[in-house]
């Protein structure tokens, strides 16, 4: 592997800050093709079997390399908001 290669090839791993697929209840993917590196195009939805696991299937479309499967980041749940001292979180600025 050429070190232009294995650059790009790391440069391809760092995906903080990237923006995320979220499906459902919190089902979150990295929508880049492990690939190329490129962004790809989600689909809308995502096959999960009865007991809620993943299927590892494709589950997006990269302009250059056709049907790929996102990179699984894993079930990410957010609680409600819950302003501080019973607080509303529609307060007025100014």
């Amino acid at each position: 592997m050429t070190v232009a290669a294995a650059t790009r090839r790391a440069q391809m791993y760092e995906y903080e800050g990237l923006r995320r697929k979220v499906y459902g209840d919190g089902l979150t993917f990295v929508p880049v093709c492990e690939t190329c590196g490129r962004f790809v195009k989600a689909d809308d939805a995502v096959t999960v079997n009865g007991f809620g696991d993943l299927v590892q299937q494709p589950n997006a479309t990269c302009s250059r390399c056709g049907r790929v499967a996102m990179i699984f980041e894993g079930w990410v749940h957010t609680a409600p908001y819950s302003p501080p001292n019973g607080g509303s979180h529609n307060a007025e600025v100014g």
